[in-house]
C-alpha cells in the first residue's frame, strides 16, 4: 500500500512541474502547454514582476519544503533558476513592492524553524535574496497587501497555537515592522483586497473554531477597522478579485462547522507520529483523539522494516484534538501514523457542543 501511495505522489509532483497558459483575446481562446519549471512544487507563491517575468518561490516537493525559486519568461515560454531563499518555506506570502522588489513573509518549513516570523527580499535586478526585518509573530495562512503608501499590511494567520487577530505593517524604506490595530475577528485562510478608495477588504476565513462569513474594512489613513456586510455563506481558502467596476468577486473556498467530531478510540496507549512537513516530528503517546470533519480518515497498513505502522490519510487540513490531558492540539495535518499495529482504531461519531475547540 505504501508503494502505491508513494508512486501516486511522485506522479503528481512530476506533473506539477509543467505549466499551462490561457490564450486570451490576442489568439483563439483556450489553453496551451508552456515550459516546465526546473523543479516540481505546490503551495508556492507566484509574483508578476515589473519586467514582465513571473517569480515562483518556495513550496513543497517530495523532499519537503523548498528554498529554491525560478523565473518564467512569457516572451520565450521558458524558466530559469534564480537565487535561493535563506529559509525553506510554504504557506507564505509574496508581495511586489513599489521599488520592484518582492517581499516574502512568514510561512512554515520542516527544519528547525517550524513557523516563521522572518521576511526576505528578492531583487530582480541581481537575482538575489536579502534578509529584512522580522514580524513580531510567526504565522501561516495570513495575507499581505501592498497599500497605496508603499507599506505592506499583513493580517491574521495561524501561529500553531491560536488563530490571530493581529495586523502589522512593513515599511520598505526602513525594513521594519510596526503593529497596527487588530481585526475585529481572528481569521486564517481569508482574503484581503485593496479597494479603489485605498481601504482593504478582508473577507471570510477560519476563526479557530469555524469558517466565518464576516468581512471587515481596514483604513490605512487611521489604522482602524470597521465591520461591513457579511457574505451570504461562510468560507475559507477562497479567492477574491477586484473587478473593473470596483466590486469584489469572491469565488470557491471550503466550509465546515465545528459541531461534529469523529472520535477515534485506541485500545491501549499508542503513539501518534505526524508526517506532514512543517509539523513537529516527535511522537505523541495518546489513548484517544478527535478529528474535525469533513476529514474522514481512512486507515491503511504497511510494513516499514521490522515495524508495521498504520497511517491515517485525511482529506483536507484538519484539527486533531488530543483528548488525553496535557497534550497540545495539532493543526494543519493531512497524514499521521498510529504505531504499533496492535493500536487498531475504533471510529465513533458524536455530537459535541459548538465550543469544543475553545477548550484546546
Amino acid at each position: 500500500m505504501r508503494r502505491d501511495k508513494v508512486g501516486l505522489r511522485c506522479a503528481v509532483w512530476l506533473f506539477a512541474a509543467w505549466a499551462v497558459v490561457f490564450l486570451g483575446a490576442a489568439r483563439a481562446a483556450g489553453w496551451s502547454w508552456t515550459g516546465a519549471m526546473p523543479k516540481a512544487r505546490y503551495f508556492h507563491t507566484d509574483t508578476l514582476l515589473s519586467n514582465g517575468k513571473v517569480l515562483v518561490a518556495g513550496g513543497y516537493d517530495i523532499g519537503g519544503s523548498l528554498t529554491s525559486a525560478a523565473l518564467y519568461d512569457p516572451s520565450t515560454g521558458t524558466w530559469a533558476t534564480t537565487g535561493f531563499m535563506s529559509d525553506a518555506r510554504v504557506y507564505h506570502t509574496a508581495t511586489l513592492l513599489s521599488n520592484g522588489k518582492v517581499l516574502v513573509v512568514g510561512g512554515s518549513n520542516n527544519g528547525a524553524k517550524i513557523f516563521l516570523n522572518n521576511a526576505t527580499l528578492y531583487d530582480p535586478t541581481t537575482g538575489t535574496w536579502s534578509i529584512t526585518g522580522s514580524m513580531p509573530d510567526a504565522r501561516v495562512g495570513h495575507t499581505a497587501t501592498l497599500l497605496p503608501n508603499g507599506k505592506v499590511l499583513v493580517v491574521g494567520g495561524f501561529n500553531y497555537l491560536v488563530t490571530l487577530t493581529s495586523a502589522v505593517l512593513y515599511d520598505p524604506s526602513t525594513g521594519t515592522w510596526t503593529a497596527t490595530n487588530p481585526m475585529p475577528d481572528p481569521r486564517e485562510g481569508h482574503t484581503a483586497t485593496l479597494l479603489p478608495n485605498g481601504k482593504v477588504l478582508v473577507a471570510g476565513g477560519f476563526n479557530g473554531t469555524a469558517d466565518i462569513s464576516k468581512a471587515a474594512l481596514y483604513d490605512p489613513s487611521t489604522g482602524t477597522w470597521a465591520t461591513t456586510g457579511s457574505m451570504p455563506g461562510a468560507r475559507d481558502t477562497h479567492t477574491a478579485t477586484l473587478l473593473s467596476n470596483g466590486e469584489v468577486l469572491i469565488v470557491g473556498g471550503q466550509h465546515y462547522s465545528n459541531n461534529t467530531f469523529q472520535s477515534l478510540s485506541l485500545p491501549q496507549r499508542c503513539t501518534i507520529r505526524l508526517l506532514e512537513p512543517g509539523l513537529p516530528p516527535n511522537p505523541y503517546p495518546i489513548r484517544e483523539l478527535a478529528i474535525q470533519p469533513p476529514c474522514y480518515p481512512a486507515a491503511k497498513s504497511w510494513s516499514q522494516g521490522a515495524l508495521t505502522v498504520r497511517p491515517i490519510f485525511l482529506k483536507r487540513r484538519c484539527t486533531i484534538r488530543l483528548l488525553e490531558p496535557g497534550l497540545p492540539p495539532l493543526r494543519l495535518s493531512r497524514h499521521f501514523v498510529v504505531i504499533p499495529p496492535r493500536c487498531s482504531l475504533t471510529a465513533k461519531f458524536s455530537q459535541q457542543a459548538g465550543t469544543m475547540l475553545e477548550a484546546l
